[in-house]
């Protein structure tokens, strides 16, 4: 597996989360003013901070040493598990090299055959490119596919046209064509909202979603573009993928979205309910670890 994995933060939002919102809480003002700076935290408020910090600390030991035992049989316990189950990878600007090495060597010994990557591009995710991304999509939808007009999300309205395009059906059938998968693909490519190398994708029965916090880059956050709106349609983007697989036992594949926000950015921090009642979207954080990495292959086989 890939040899450089960020170690022991595979909690998913779960200890990890709530510790970090406990801790934060308790270090919050001593951060920010440091002992000698006048602040009298008081007996209660000092030992509620040491005892959040002697969890946390305690809660990464144990994450450090999971990964360092799951780490080397990575490839063991995946084996072959998703053989015969095409994957795609649609990948955030936020994505790095090395989640995706990660990611692609752990589905590559899950024995998934590769249906290609399709890399979102900040404009795909900017506010100001949203009304565009809209009018693409609505132009170039395949055959029979309408969307849905009570839901005018751009992120939703993407999904719903790009499920048939990059979904195989339950019985392993392609649901478009090959002019529909090429004229929506290459609208939007065209329209500087997505990158793939030509001839590498072809429908999938899973779809991972890969990035750091699922959202825009840094250098677009940096000229002012708002990373909580394009989590958000990256959030909406995987609802309505998942929902063109269909729902329960007789869904044709699954959708995961791997970050590594642990609970606290991008799509990880958005709420419950931005997922539905009951998801169909499986999340995994940590996806930069192994034992995160394992979790992406689970989520594809919906274990």
């Amino acid at each position: 597996m890939a040899k450089k994995r960020r170690s022991g933060k595979f909690t998913a939002g779960v200890t990890g989360a709530a510790l970090g919102v406990a801790a934060g809480a308790a270090l919050g003002a001593y951060v920010l003013n440091p002992a000698g700076a006048g602040i009298d935290f008081g007996t209660g408020a000092a030992s509620e901070r040491d005892a959040a910090v002697a969890r946390a600390d305690a809660q990464q030991g144990r994450a450090d040493e999971a990964n360092r035992i799951i780490e080397p049989i990575v490839g063991e316990i995946v084996k072959d598990s998703l053989k015969d189950v095409p994957v795609l990878v649609i990948t955030t600007p936020d994505a790095t090299d090395e989640q995706m090495a990660g990611v692609s060597e752990t589905l590559r010994a899950a024995g998934a055959p590769d249906a290609g990557v399709l890399k979102l591009t900040d404009k795909f995710l900017s506010s100001a490119g949203a009304d565009e991304l809209k009018d693409t999509v609505s132009t170039s939808l395949p055959a029979d596919v309408q969307l849905d007009p009570e839901r005018r999300e751009p992120g939703r309205q993407a999904g719903q046209a790009l499920a048939p395009v990059l979904e195989l059906d339950k019985d392993g059938g392609e649901r478009a064509s090959a002019a529909d998968r090429k004229l929506l693909l290459e609208a939007l490519k065209g329209g500087g909202f997505v990158e793939y190398e030509e001839g590498t994708l072809r429908p999938a029965a899973g779809i991972v979603i890969v990035g750091n916090h699922g959202t825009v880059s840094r250098a677009a956050i940096d000229k002012g573009e708002d990373p909580e709106f394009g989590a958000g349609l990256v959030a909406d983007l995987a609802v309505a993928l998942a929902e063109g697989f269909g729902a329960g036992e007789n869904a044709a594949g699954h959708v995961v979205v791997g970050t590594d926000g642990f609970g606290r950015e991008g799509v990880s921090a958005l709420p419950d309910e931005r997922w539905g009642a009951d998801p169909a979207v499986k999340r995994v954080d940590a996806v930069s670890d192994a034992a995160g990495q394992v979790g992406v292959v689970g989520g594809v086989k919906n274990d």
